[in-house]
Parts: C-alpha cells; sequence; structure tokens
C-alpha cells in the first residue's frame, strides 16, 4: 500500500477521526479538573499573617453596628453615595 491510501483510509476510520479527540478531551478534562480543583485544598491550608488576623477579628460588622435603631425605624449610620444620591443631590443643589 503507498502511503496516500493509508492517510485516505485513516482519515475515513470513524473512530481515529471522533473518537480519538472524544477520548483525548475526557482524559484531559479529568487532568484540568483535577488541578482546578486542588487550588480550592491548598488555599485553606495557607497561613495568615497574624496582623492581619487580629485586624480582621477587631473589625467586626453587626447590623446593629451598622444601623441606628430610633424607636421601630432603623436608619443607616453610614452615607452611601449612589448613582440616585448624586443625581438628587445635584438637582437640589
Amino acid at each position: 500500500m503507498s502511503t496516500q491510501a493509508v492517510m485516505r483510509a485513516l482519515r475515513k476510520n470513524k473512530t481515529l477521526r471522533y473518537g480519538v479527540p472524544m477520548l483525548v478531551l475526557i482524559v484531559g478534562g479529568s487532568f484540568g479538573l483535577r488541578e482546578f480543583s486542588q487550588i480550592r485544598y491548598d488555599a485553606v491550608k495557607i497561613k495568615i499573617d497574624p496582623e492581619l488576623e487580629k485586624k480582621l477579628k477587631m473589625n467586626k460588622v453587626s447590623l446593629e453596628s451598622e444601623y441606628e435603631v430610633n424607636g421601630n425605624d432603623y436608619q443607616c449610620r453610614r452615607k452611601l453615595f449612589t448613582l440616585n444620591s448624586m443625581v438628587l443631590g445635584q438637582l437640589t443643589m
């Protein structure tokens, strides 16, 4: 058989044309997923700097600390600048 005849036979073979790429995707995908899922477990093992950990523990935020209670009415203590407040502020100025 000549080289051209072998190449023609390989091109017509549906297993090589569709099956091999499918198997490569399945096996390659499993290796890729393993690497990405390992990142999650590696991130848990990373230790935080003790000074940063202290700062994070000191800055506890709760609903009570963010809102003042006036009777049954809650008012936000922070002044949040949203698009609406900026537009309304510009209209009233």
